[in-house]
């Protein structure tokens, strides 16, 4: 993301302007104005295993629940959720909330925001905006320490994410070539510089997306092949995230591991 960036989640209730993301902080910081209509709502209670959140309350009235307990927020005042803090937010007030959003670090998280948007644009998800079974089953397993879900239970996601994903993955592979193109074959600049970096990488450093696991030594794929095989998610969904910036926000393998 970066500054001049608009994204919606007709879904949810919500748009956010962007003031400084990740292409003018180098994937540090987030900062933006989040819109949030009467009514409207994150997609369900969630924590973040290493990300901080800041919330400002700039007009309007938002109630926040923090691990267990709840606090409504008026204009002035201000909410932090810190890394591992169940939490969850909603408009109470009658008139849309302004909110200015302030988060670290950046990048994977606006991967996953992007993807959430775009899912619930694309009538993939629920009425609350939480992706529905199949796609959530691959969003799940990517995102899991970006922003994980606490319903279902952990142990039950992980085990019926796992039974899933093989089918998810080949009903929604088709997505992956519906992905517009507005730079061309080459790619916006961001994708460019992402399959520079790839190239660098050795045979054993490709990481299933999905699992974490290290794929078997195989000869470096090409460029124009590297996405269709690293990328568990068909990420389209990012496209209908962006609200008219004619640019494609384009999936990033997080090659870390696990912690």
């Amino acid at each position: 993301m970066r500054a001049g960036e608009v994204y919606e989640n007709r879904v949810q209730g919500d748009r956010f302007l962007v003031r400084e993301g990740s292409e003018d902080t180098g994937g540090e910081r987030l900062v933006g104005d989040l819109y949030i209509r009467p009514g409207g709502a994150v997609a369900g209670k969630h924590v973040h295993s290493y990300i901080a959140e800041r919330f400002e309350v700039v007009a309007g009235t938002v109630r926040f629940h923090l691990d267990g307990r709840d606090e409504v927020a008026a204009p002035g005042q201000q909410v932090e959720v810190s890394p591992g803090v169940v939490h969850d937010w909603w408009n109470v007030g009658e008139d849309e909330a302004h909110v200015l959003v302030d988060i670290r670090p950046a990048e994977r998280f606006e991967l996953m925001i992007q993807n959430l948007y775009g899912l619930a644009n694309d009538g993939k998800a629920n009425a609350r905006g939480l992706p529905k079974l199949l796609p959530l089953a691959l969003f799940a397993a990517e995102f899991r320490r970006e922003g994980e879900f606490v319903r279902p239970p952990r142990i039950v996601q992980s085990l019926l994410f796992r039974t899933l994903a093989p089918l998810a993955r080949a009903r929604l592979q088709g997505d992956l070539s519906r992905i517009p193109r507005p730079h061309g074959k080459g790619g916006s600049p961001c994708e460019r510089r992402q399959r520079r970096s790839r190239r660098r990488l050795t045979p054993n450093s490709y990481a299933s997306s999905a699992s974490g696991r290290k794929m078997p030594p195989v000869e470096p794929p090409r460029s124009a092949d590297l996405h269709a095989q690293q990328s568990a998610l068909p990420l389209t969904w990012a496209c209908g995230a962006l609200n008219g910036c004619g640019r494609v926000a384009r999936f990033k393998p997080d090659t870390r591991g696990e912690p």
